[in-house]
């Protein structure tokens, strides 16, 4: 074989190998979704609220509904864990998701499936990305899958 028809192949080959490793990174990047009963006809989206977590809970309140974002942790700034905490009034829910969305630029994926606890709340811990000396406003798109029905929440805080 030739030295043209070589090095034509080595680079068929590593375009290639670049084109599974991009898409690789691609899939792993995606958020991950609830798996959720696509028999459920029920979806409902509640309005967002603006809060400031480092003062006070997030709180959505409907006629029926209060949904409350809470962070327990004592450093509540950029790339610190963060142990977020969301309970409900008259909703239960079997599984819960929060998708985090810079909202002045795109942060990355930022994703967190939260724990169901035994009082019914779910607990989840996640480092948030940021940038030294500058805050960042992030939006909480919240998953609830309840038995009947889902359930979007939106939240948005600043984070130093």
């Amino acid at each position: 074989m030739s030295a043209a028809k070589n090095h034509k192949i080595t680079n068929l080959f590593l375009s290639a190998l670049l084109l599974i490793i991009l898409a690789g990174i691609w899939l792993f990047t995606q958020p991950k979704q609830i798996k959720t009963d696509n028999t459920q006809a029920n979806s409902t989206n509640f309005s967002s609220v603006s809060c400031v977590l480092s003062n006070s809970n997030c709180i959505i309140k409907t006629d029926h509904h209060t949904i409350t974002l809470t962070v327990v942790s004592n450093d509540i700034s950029a790339f610190a864990p963060l142990t977020f905490e969301l309970t409900m009034q008259g909703l239960l829910a079997q599984q819960a998701h929060i998708d985090f969305e810079g909202i002045e630029m795109f942060m990355g994926a930022n994703s967190l499936t939260l724990t169901k606890q035994q009082d019914n709340s779910f607990t989840g811990t996640i480092s948030l990305p940021g940038h030294a000396g500058h805050g960042m406003t992030w939006r909480a798109v919240t998953k609830l899958v309840t038995e009947q029905s889902s359930q979007q929440v939106i939240f948005e805080f600043p984070l130093q």
